[in-house]
């Protein structure tokens, strides 16, 4: 498995967020949770709505992940997960 992975991410700007890529560590999953190779994503409507207020003159202003809707497949799984298996789509 690679050790880093592309993300999405929005980030403040000085008329609203703008999205950027980033290389960064490729997670674990903790208990409960399964790592998705994801194959495609989306911006969803209120990703859309919110990126306007991620200007870069607000201090409380911070990149976030983008792309929350997303289709992939499962690499792994963290402990106590059961229903799912790697390589579920």
């Amino acid at each position: 498995m690679p050790q880093t992975m592309k993300a999405l991410f929005v980030v403040p700007g000085p008329e609203g967020g703008v999205y950027e890529f980033r290389d960064i560590p490729v997670p674990t999953p903790e208990p409960g949770q399964v790592l998705v190779a994801v194959r495609a994503a989306g911006t969803n409507r209120g990703e859309l709505i919110a990126r306007p207020l991620l200007r870069s003159d607000n201090p409380a202003a911070k990149p976030m992940r983008a792309g929350i809707e997303f289709a992939g497949e499962i690499v792994a799984l963290g402990d106590g997960v059961s229903g799912w298996t790697a390589g579920h789509k």
